[in-house]
């Protein structure tokens, strides 16, 4: 998970955008165990203000553990 976000940290720099310049979203497969670990990876790599984000806890399969999307934005 932590590597997921590593990347999507690089990807956004490349076009001078942070985490904090959109939103957030996962789907975090079952058992709910793992929402701890998306809570935890979350909050140490989103400084403050974090922005809003979505988390929804559903059923991704056997192989899937989560699937992490990051829409961002910054104006002219």
């Amino acid at each position: 998970m932590r590597r997921s976000f590593d990347h999507v940290v690089r990807i956004l720099a490349t076009v001078n955008l942070t985490l904090q310049d959109g939103r957030a979203g996962a789907i975090v497969r079952r058992p709910t165990g793992r929402l701890a670990e998306y809570n935890k990876v979350y909050l140490q790599i989103v400084p403050e203000p974090r922005p809003a984000r979505t988390t929804l806890i559903g059923c991704l399969g056997t192989v899937v553990k989560y699937e992490v999307d990051v829409v961002a934005y910054k104006g002219k």
